[in-house]
């Protein structure tokens, strides 16, 4: 009876698509490789066998298992279309685009007798633009188009977004008007192409035109017009979007946050903090980060610091915000700061990024630190070094240049 009730148990599972937030929320990859042995059991025969082994093929390469699937895979005597469909989508998702190419290169060089349908393709074409290959996605669009292919609108913005991650922006705007249905998605990845191109008109009037109008569009369109410096613009659309009632989301108050602070709008970046204050989320590691940088920009570093002081109270964990605070103080000249800053981050064994070390590489030159006769400790002047080659390719010009560690003054101790 209870060994019925377990088979029971894992055919269930087995057969169902695969969900991430159920069963396979926590711990996926041990559990996915146990389902993978129980799909060998009496419960499973014939299609729900299929099913089952594609569904944990499916997991296992979204856990990084991506092995373990193929040798499922392989270990597959007949390679069925959920088979193929598993290994070749979750290769996409999961970002092992490569493997997901020559999987479908093996499907149609005769590894199975299934024909591709449109979740394959859609996935194939997601690898495609993962490695910036529009030739090969531009074979599997033309292909589809000559066969037949019914092209749904998933389908249809898959090929989309390809040709838009390439760059071929004027082909993404082609395909877009080729389509018999467009969802919310299709207009924002033609909108996004649009000022990734630097067509920030064709892209001003296609969201004009765009009856399907969300967050995500509002969102595109005023980080794209600041990506294209046209920062008033941008700033025209955020008040538009706040007339519209659109409320915003945690990338929309970093969009708008980015804006004061490169527009110098003390006034909309404390409305801004206030509604974020209100929202709930002034905890989010993503809009509090940008909320710093406003304020650094803006020149108002107690602000900032007072900031970066609480959420180190509440959560122990701002990694992410040395950086912004380094930066903003020798973005307003206040380089003995930057530095003190910088030796607290290393007292507290926060590891230096190269971001960071660029920054206090700056701090120490407008400084003026080596007239000053205060010079980094071995440690440090590693660290700047690692920086240099990462990011100026100097590390040996600047090493000639610094005095032996032995005998200059300790940072960590100096001051």
């Amino acid at each position: 009876m209870a060994r019925a009730a377990r088979n029971g148990t894992a055919a269930a599972l087995l057969s169902a698509p695969p969900s991430f937030s159920s069963p396979f929320s926590a711990g996926l990859l041990p559990r996915a490789r146990d389902l993978l042995g129980r799909e060998k059991e009496p419960a499973l025969s014939g299609t729900p066998r299929e099913r089952a082994r594609g569904s944990v093929m499916a997991c296992l390469v979204r856990a990084r298992g991506f092995h373990d699937a193929r040798g499922a895979f392989d270990g597959t005597p007949t390679r069925s279309l959920p088979a193929w469909t598993a290994i070749i989508s979750g290769c996409a998702r999961g970002g092992r685009h490569a493997d997901g190419m020559r999987a479908f290169a093996e499907m149609l060089g005769g590894g199975g007798a299934a024909a591709p349908n449109a979740f394959v393709l859609a996935g194939v074409l997601r690898c495609c633009a993962g490695l910036g290959d529009v030739e090969s996605g531009r074979r599997v669009h033309g292909w589809m188009l000559r066969i037949g292919v019914r092209q749904d609108v998933v389908l249809c913005n898959a090929v989309l977004d390809m040709y838009a991650k390439c760059g071929h922006h004027d082909r993404a705007r082609r395909a877009f008007g080729a389509m018999a249905e467009k969802d919310a998605v299709s207009w924002n990845i033609v909108l996004s192409a649009c000022l990734q191109g630097g067509d920030v008109l064709g892209a001003m009037r296609l969201f004009a035109q765009s009856p399907l109008r969300d967050i995500s569009s509002w969102n595109t369109i005023i980080s794209g017009l600041m990506r294209n410096g046209r920062a008033a613009e941008a700033l025209d659309r955020l008040q538009r979007m706040v007339r519209a009632g659109v409320v915003f989301n945690h990338y929309t108050y970093s969009t708008a946050f980015s804006l004061a602070g490169m527009l110098s709008l003390m006034d909309l970046g404390r409305q801004l903090h206030g509604r974020v204050v209100m929202a709930a989320l002034e905890e989010d590691a993503f809009v509090c980060s940008s909320l710093m940088d406003m304020y650094c920009k803006c020149g108002e570093m107690k602000a900032a610091l007072s900031i970066f002081d609480r959420w180190s109270r509440s959560t122990g964990d701002v990694k992410f915000a040395w950086s912004t605070m380094v930066a903003g103080y020798v973005q307003n000249g206040r380089e003995e700061e930057a530095i003190e800053f910088f030796r607290r981050m290393l007292r507290e064994g926060v590891p230096a990024e190269p971001f960071i070390l660029t920054s206090v590489a700056a701090a120490c030159a407008n400084a003026g630190m080596v007239e000053q006769g205060r010079q980094p400790s071995e440690k440090e002047t590693g660290l700047l070094l690692e920086t240099l080659r990462f990011k100026l390719g100097d590390a040996h010009q600047l090493k000639g240049n610094l005095p032996p560690s032995g005998g200059s003054q300790k940072w960590a101790r100096s001051g």
